[in-house]
């Protein structure tokens, strides 16, 4: 009788025996995963820490990129000068109006765009990669 119970005894704790080791393989496969996740989290905070610190260099020198922009798009400066061009092209024969009036450019373009770098120049800085370095990853 003693050695039956002592035979259930251990049948039983062979299972539980069992059952701890599949909940430790489980717990180590899971703690496994969870390492692999803190490293690709890392890999991916480090990238946007990086996007951030990027975003953060182009908002700091956002006037100095809108007056290039406005420079570059002035009628004076640049449109006009490529619109005599043109004008020239189709006076001397070398091309025709039909082809060349499409690559003019009106002044009503130059000021649409010099609207847009306007719109694009005011809402910049209330963009939230203003403060870049405020935020933490």
């Amino acid at each position: 009788r003693e050695l039956e119970r002592q035979r259930v005894e251990q049948v039983n704790l062979g299972n539980q025996k069992a059952q701890v080791t599949a909940q430790l393989q489980s717990l180590s496969l899971s703690l496994s995963q969870l390492r692999s996740r803190q490293l690709i989290l890392a890999n991916m905070t480090q990238q946007v820490r990086k996007v951030v610190q990027h975003l953060g260099s182009f908002v700091s020198k956002s006037s100095v990129l809108y007056n290039e922009l406005q420079d570059l798009v002035s009628f004076e400066n640049l449109v006009k000068p490529l619109n005599s061009i043109v004008t020239e092209l189709i006076e001397n024969g070398v091309t025709t109006k039909e082809i060349a009036g499409a690559t003019q450019i009106s002044s009503v373009e130059v000021q649409l765009t010099s609207d847009i770098l306007d719109l694009i120049k005011a809402r910049v800085p209330s963009l939230p990669l203003n403060e870049g370095d405020s935020y933490t990853c």
